[in-house]
């Protein structure tokens, strides 16, 4: 709303000021999505890093060509 008021005291139309007003709606609506996207999938890795067992170390390689 505030953006299209200020389109529209720069003298531009109202078509202009109705194509502001929206760009900025779905922009911030945009960032607010992202960051709930973020902060959940956070909540879920942190779930599953308290719940998951400890991981063990990977065995270093043998020789090339020699069975275990």
């Amino acid at each position: 709303m505030f953006a299209g008021r200020g389109v529209r005291r720069r003298g531009r139309g109202r078509g202009a000021a109705i194509a502001v007003g929206v760009a900025v709606f779905v922009a911030l609506d945009l960032v607010a999505y992202f960051v709930g996207l973020e902060r959940m999938f956070a909540a879920k890795r942190e779930r599953r890093e308290l719940l998951a067992p400890p991981v063990e170390q990977a065995r270093e390689p043998g020789p090339s060509g020699q069975a275990p």
